[in-house]
């Protein structure tokens, strides 16, 4: 309980920098400078998707039983997968600068950051694996909100500072930071990692096993970075700075959600439909429910209240006059919160190739939406209507399957103990 009391007190205070960066860019940056932001923010968390492969969900698992010797074999032989996948992305984002998207400058920043966020990610993936939670929650904190109060520091202190160079490099510093500490914690743990792994059959094994995962998630992130592009396309980049501070806002709301609701109850699923106790499964499944629907409406009614507070923080206008895309940011995002629900409960019954159809059925649905609410003089307004189709689509599809599955589930009847 204390370490749970700690673990939750920690993500709160992360989420609290988090809403403190995103006021502090709108208050000292040009719209346009967030809008930019905003870009590089979706780059490199799609980009980190891309680079880990998700062979997390294959590693992680074996990772838990194994004896030390054996965890370094596989942190040796992960090490060479994201090698490789380093040695094919970083050079892939050149395209980005060929067509215009990013400068060389921009294009250099985003490849360590790329590096930089996707080694942390691993590392507090690990520590959680190995039985650290303690130091994989201090991990992400260093990495996602300690340099944010510095940040803040600096812009009122150092008028001169209040650049987007000078976020990217705290961003830089922080992340790179939580790296070395869990590196720390792992060599702690006898897990020094000396040498590549050369086990091809161990790669092959956890790329296929991982290849259901990629694909959803990939799908899933792509909503999440091709929206950015395409309002920057339809209203420029100074609007693209109001949707990104809209979507600031909407993200943590989803933050709060999976520290105080969904980190909690999701392990117990996953332990109950492991044991196959259906009653009991079927309880925390209800709970999960109620609990994301009471959260996420009652954390849409609280930000539409605080809304003119926060445009007033800004001091620029734009984010006042476009606060009509903050509403249907917010209801694209309670539509990606309620979806959660089926998500973990498929995820319990380990109904992997269900979530990866149901994220395809999405981003196809997105894209459509896109080009419909476009070509019908929609404006701006196109992209978060297409996020709603998107999410909604998600919802049904995993609402759809989850209740296949979960018949399947109780047909089977109780584990014989």
């Amino acid at each position: 309980m204390h370490r749970q009391l700690i673990n939750l007190a920690v993500r709160g205070l992360s989420q609290a920098c988090r809403l403190l960066l995103l006021l502090t860019l709108a208050r000292f940056l040009l719209p346009e400078e967030l809008g930019m932001f905003g870009l590089v923010f979706a780059i490199v968390n799609y980009g980190l998707m891309i680079a880990g492969l998700d062979l997390y969900a294959f590693a992680n698992r074996k990772i838990v039983d194994a004896s030390p010797e054996q965890r370094r074999h596989i942190l040796e032989n992960q090490v060479t997968v994201y090698c490789v996948a380093y040695a094919v992305i970083l050079p892939t984002g050149c395209l980005l600068v060929l067509n215009g998207l990013l400068s060389w400058k921009l294009y250099a920043i985003s490849s360590l950051l790329l590096v930089a966020e996707h080694l942390s990610y691993e590392v507090y993936r690990v520590l959680n694996a190995i039985g650290r939670p303690l130091e994989a929650v201090l991990e992400f904190f260093i990495r996602a909100a300690a340099w944010v109060p510095p940040l803040l520091l600096i812009f009122i202190l150092v008028p001169a500072l209040q650049t987007l160079e000078t976020v990217f490099a705290l961003w830089l510093l922080g992340t790179s930071l939580s790296v070395v500490f869990g590196l720390f914690v792992l060599a702690g743990q006898g897990l020094r990692i000396t040498r590549p792994g050369r086990d091809l059959q161990w790669i092959k094994t956890g790329l296929a096993i991982a290849l259901p995962y990629i694909i959803g998630t990939l799908a899933l992130r792509g909503m999440f970075t091709a929206d950015r592009f395409l309002v920057e396309e339809i209203g420029g980049l100074a609007l693209l700075g109001a949707y990104t501070f809209y979507v600031g806002i909407a993200v943590t709301m989803v933050g709060l959600l999976e520290s105080a609701v969904f980190s909690f109850i999701y392990p117990r699923l996953v332990e109950k439909a492991n044991r196959r106790d259906m009653v009991a499964f079927s309880q925390y499944y209800r709970s999960l429910a109620l609990q994301t629907l009471a959260g996420t409406g009652g954390l849409i009614a609280m930000i539409i209240w605080l809304a003119p507070y926060l445009m007033n923080i800004s001091g620029h206008t734009i984010y006042a006059e476009n606060i009509g895309l903050l509403h249907m940011t917010l209801i694209a995002f309670g539509m990606f919160c309620l979806g959660m629900v089926p998500h973990y409960g498929l995820f319990a019954l380990r109904a992997d190739k269900s979530i990866m159809f149901s994220h395809l059925f999405g981003i196809l649905a997105f894209l459509l939406g896109a080009l419909f609410f476009s070509q019908n003089n929609k404006g701006v307004y196109a992209v978060p209507y297409a996020m709603i189709t998107g999410f909604t689509v998600i919802l049904i599809a995993k609402i759809a399957l989850f209740t296949h599955k979960y018949s399947a589930f109780k047909a089977t009847g109780p584990a014989h103990v």
